[in-house]
């Protein structure tokens, strides 16, 4: 069970508040020691109590938030906290071989493909007509949990996954004290921040945005291996249980929260500040495919994508259309016999640009509808 939840952990009833209200106080093991935290039943809230709580607007009711991440028992934690480190870079190429299969080279599954040696790409660019893909797309303005909400609602597909548009340096951006991007919009949302920020960089913690965390949850993991920020080149994280309980930073009712599979993974950092350097087509295809092995070797049969690295990270946006197209004419290629993924939606906000760009890559009719 995760360290930072005890099994024996105990209630005790006590007078006190929570913004102005009274409430229970339970006890748990943090850290190693015993600690005291509000409404719930976990730590995790007293860090969001602290620290998020301090940047969730009036509109939002701080308390229900807390709420939708507690009432959780040891086993329901384990199952939330659980992620895979997909660790990736440019000369270690994520299995399957892309590109077009020789012809003398029998067909397999995805299950035997992952043990072939990797290759270079050598497969020509998607072509950008409808009818190409073997699996619907949408693009479409609309926000990133609302479009997998209305997913997973339809009933059509069993495993709905959604892209975090990570950095990856912070855990989480900085979700504790920002509104910005659409990673901090997430770790806001949803559970995300209970399989990832363990894995966090061993110096993160002396920054501001963070000290609460580190002060309820614990340090990050104690061996490096474990601690996988800042990824590598082309690295990414799978977890497969993440509940969404808000949605546009607004609680959801109980009987609303879902469930969605999160694929975290990093854009080209352009900022001059970054020190990167120029944008690399290159790299970014490596990442996609890391991406896309995630989705697929997990079998989700939905994937909610959006314009990877296309705010404040200044990817141009045609660029990285294309490049999603030709990573998916690969995957396509490279999965000949099992290719789960039935739907690739790719809602967009804040940027007629972004939108505009990828429609014409993926040929989408603006006003379509999913």
């Amino acid at each position: 069970s995760p360290s930072f939840l005890s099994d024996n952990h105990t209630r005790k009833r006590k007078r006190g508040s929570q913004r102005g209200r009274k409430g229970k106080q339970r006890r748990a093991t943090v850290a190693g020691k015993e600690e005291e935290y509000p409404q719930g039943g976990n730590p995790i809230m007293a860090f969001m109590g602290s620290v998020v709580g301090k940047v969730l607007s009036t509109t939002t009711n701080v308390d229900n938030y807390l709420k939708r991440i507690g009432g959780k028992d040891a086993e329901q934690f384990e199952k939330i906290c659980e992620s895979t480190y997909y660790r990736y870079d440019m000369e270690n190429n994520p299995p399957p071989p892309f590109g077009p299969k020789d012809s003398s080279s029998s067909s397999s599954s995805s299950s035997s493909s992952s043990s072939s040696s990797s290759s270079s790409s050598s497969s020509s660019p998607l072509k950008n007509s409808a009818g190409v893909f073997p699996f619907t797309t949408t693009v479409i303005e609309r926000d990133c949990l609302l479009h997998a909400h209305s997913l997973v609602s339809s009933e059509k597909y069993k495993h709905v996954a959604v892209l975090n548009m990570a950095n990856e340096f912070n855990c989480g951006g900085a979700w504790s004290i920002h509104w910005g991007s659409q990673e901090e919009y997430l770790f806001r949302n949803t559970t995300l921040p209970l399989p990832l920020w363990k894995h966090r960089r061993h110096d993160q913690d002396g920054f501001r945005a963070w000290s609460a965390g580190t002060e309820l949850l614990g340090p990050p993991l104690p061996n490096e291996e474990d601690r996988w920020y800042p990824f590598t080149k082309c690295g990414g994280i799978f977890s497969p249980y993440v509940e969404v309980h808000s949605m546009l930073d607004k609680p959801l009712p109980p009987d609303e929260v879902f469930v969605i599979s999160v694929l975290t993974l990093a854009a080209q950092d352009l900022r001059p500040k970054a020190k990167q350097g120029k944008w690399s087509k290159e790299l970014l295809l490596q990442k996609l495919r890391t991406l896309f092995i995630m989705a697929v070797e997990n079998e989700c049969d939905a994937v909610v994508l959006g314009a990877l690295g296309c705010g404040a990270f200044l990817n141009d946006p045609a660029k990285v259309a294309d490049c999603f197209a030709t990573v998916l004419g690969e995957m396509t290629t490279a999965y000949p016999d099992y290719f789960p993924i039935q739907c690739v939606d790719f809602p967009i906000i804040k940027s007629q640009a972004n939108l505009s760009a990828f429609r014409r890559v993926f040929k989408q009719d603006e006003n379509s509808k999913k």
